[in-house]
């Protein structure tokens, strides 16, 4: 039987739902936005004030438009278990729109090629190796998951993000070096710009960028 409470909040009777089926997630900009949550305009979100929302789990559409014009974000968004960061890209549209129709981007910088987005979903660092091993993106295959030196060579300082228009759903990438402890493999936070050690079997929150080496 479900289990329902009543409590009083000041003059108001409210009713609580012990089995809510809700998930708190933290919103995050680029660049300074109006945003709006399924069709309901939430103000203004500058790009050093993460928001938290509790939200339903399902789909929810969001809409994000720069304070100074111009770059544009909608779409839809899955809220689930265990993801708890969005992060609304506004600059760099139209690159990030030629990376997602090539399916990748070649770094200029060290010669690596990018998969144009991660996995979309968690994954623990045993599904990461397996999902870049069999991925095809663009016109190639033979892709594997990154060391933890070029997760960090991809990330853009100034946007806390990847570079080159790849889109990141997550925060926390695994790489494929060796952790601190055994049964561990070193992760990279682009948020912070930090290399971090994790369980293997550890999926909450983690994600895969996928690469190609020059020659490979």
């Amino acid at each position: 039987m479900r289990k329902v409470e009543w409590f009083f909040l000041g003059s108001c009777m409210c009713l609580a739902n012990a089995q809510a089926q809700t998930e708190t997630w933290s919103f995050r900009t680029d660049v300074e936005c109006r945003w709006s949550l399924d069709g309901v305009a939430r103000g203004v979100l500058k790009a050093s004030d993460p928001i938290p929302l509790t939200l339903a789990l399902g789909e929810h559409r969001l809409e994000a438009v720069a304070t100074t014009g111009g770059e544009h974000w909608e779409g839809t968004i899955k809220i689930t278990r265990g993801s708890h960061v969005f992060m609304f890209q506004l600059i760099g549209a139209k690159e990030r729109a030629d990376t997602a129709a090539r399916g990748y981007w070649l770094d200029p910088d060290t010669g690596l090629i990018w998969a144009s987005a991660d996995t979309g979903a968690n994954v623990n660092r045993n599904e990461a190796a397996a999902y870049c091993s069999t991925l095809a993106s663009g016109p190639y295959r033979g892709w594997a998951l990154p060391h933890i030196g070029e997760l960090e060579s991809l990330r853009d300082a100034a946007r806390q993000s990847p570079k080159g228009g790849i889109v990141a759903s997550s925060t926390a990438y695994w790489s494929d070096t060796p952790g601190r402890s055994p049964g561990e493999a070193l992760y990279f936070g682009f948020l912070t710009g930090t290399r971090y050690s994790a369980p293997l079997v550890n999926s909450a929150g983690f994600r895969a960028l996928c690469v190609r080496r020059s020659g490979e």
